[in-house]
């Protein structure tokens, strides 16, 4: 099958989520062609530029598959390149069905046009449940959804979502629930597993105190705040707890003060140094228990790496957690905001080490069962053969 993806960045070093269903579908037979722009995320990371040829794109194969860049002119809310020639490199190949990546970005109304101009079957995926511009940004948004992406939401024959949430979002704004199927995120289940050296214990100078773990931007939306108070709760009833918060983001320097007016500076480590995609497995092996506390939550794909490792997770019940934790199975759901039940969980988990063990041992085999990349690809192969049913 000719498989043609579009996705607003993607680097390999990173992973996520087109790079390994590229690879996995690649690694399955199939031609599979993913077409993004030369950038990197630039909000919360520095921004990443490939060298273009003079007609400003760039053809290179990723493990198996075809990556296409063409230059991004301007990068609307640091997550909307403009790519003025993509649509013009798309039609360059053929394809038997064009798969974008949620249906309000600039490279997924590119891909619309493209797969209608050559009437190739055409869907994309849903990754929020929310609706994606506030504030200044409502009526721009509005207009744009009315004008030309309400077409590209609402003209799939069959779409898929990341989550649960994600497909009642695009039911509540008209789309057929019957016609959308969800595909999460997956995992590298061999990359990610429990028998890991914990070799991150060591950088933080632990031995064998009970350590959470916690992998997000440093944004309000991932509830950090909630859990440092929870941490001085913690910290009350089990004084050799530690916390490790790992990420960068805008909100790095509020947090660390919060941890001195809290007086948990023995007790947190905020850890802001590079990490490679390749240590992360080493850094969820060395947790007792990860937290995921979002205030909202796409997805959560730090979550399933979590639960590869074989590890439990206390999470707030948003998005895609919603999904990704079983609660009393493979971990315990919260309310956003309550850092008192969140303090409890936690608590329970650090001190009952069998109730950790079985929600571990849970956690593998569902992350195994459901969000293995196999498994994922699998569920792609079938929704676009019926597309070209």
């Amino acid at each position: 099958m000719r498989i043609v993806r579009t996705c607003e960045f993607m680097i390999p070093a990173w992973g996520g989520n087109d790079y390994y269903a590229c690879r996995e579908l690649a690694r399955r037979g199939h031609d599979v062609t993913l077409f993004t722009s030369d950038l990197g995320p630039g909000r919360y990371y520095a921004t990443w530029y490939w060298s273009l040829n003079r007609f400003g794109k760039h053809e290179e194969v990723v493990d198996g598959f075809r990556v296409v860049r063409s230059r991004a002119l301007a990068n609307f809310g640091g997550d909307m390149p403009l790519t003025p020639i993509l649509p013009f490199e798309m039609r360059r190949f053929e394809a038997d069905v064009i798969h974008a990546h949620e249906f309000y970005n600039i490279t997924s109304l590119a891909a619309y046009m493209t797969a209608t101009r050559k009437r190739i079957p055409f869907t994309y995926t849903q990754e929020r449940y929310y609706s994606v511009k506030r504030g200044a940004w409502r009526i721009p948004y509005s207009l744009a959804d009315r004008a030309v992406m309400g077409r590209v939401r609402k003209n799939p024959r069959y779409t898929t979502a990341f989550s649960t949430s994600a497909k009642e979002f695009l039911a509540d704004l008209g789309y057929s629930e019957e016609r959308i199927k969800v595909i999460p995120m997956g995992v590298d289940t061999k990359a990610f597993h429990p028998e890991v050296p914990p070799v991150f214990r060591k950088r933080l100078g632990l031995d064998s105190e009970p350590l959470i773990l916690a992998v997000a931007r440093l944004h309000r939306s991932k509830g950090l705040t909630h859990l440092l108070n929870a941490m001085r709760k913690i910290a009350d009833g089990v004084r050799e707890a530690r916390l490790a918060v790992v990420g960068r983001g805008p909100e790095e320097q509020a947090l660390k003060s919060q941890v001195n007016r809290l007086g948990l500076q023995s007790n947190v480590s905020i850890i802001t140094e590079h990490i490679t995609h390749g240590e992360m497995p080493g850094v969820y092996a060395s947790c007792d228990v990860f937290v995921m506390p979002s205030i909202y939550e796409p997805f959560g794909s730090a979550a399933v790496e979590a639960l590869a490792t074989g590890k439990p997770i206390v999470a707030t019940q948003v998005g895609g957690l919603r999904d990704i934790v079983v609660d009393e199975q493979t971990g315990f759901h919260v309310s956003p905001g309550d850092s008192n039940t969140l303090s409890e969980r936690l608590t329970l988990l650090l001190r009952d080490h069998g109730l950790r063990k079985r929600m571990g041992e849970e956690a593998r085999r569902r992350a195994v069962k459901v969000y293995d990349w196999s498994i994922v690809a699998e569920q792609y192969e079938a929704l676009y053969s019926k597309l070209l049913e």
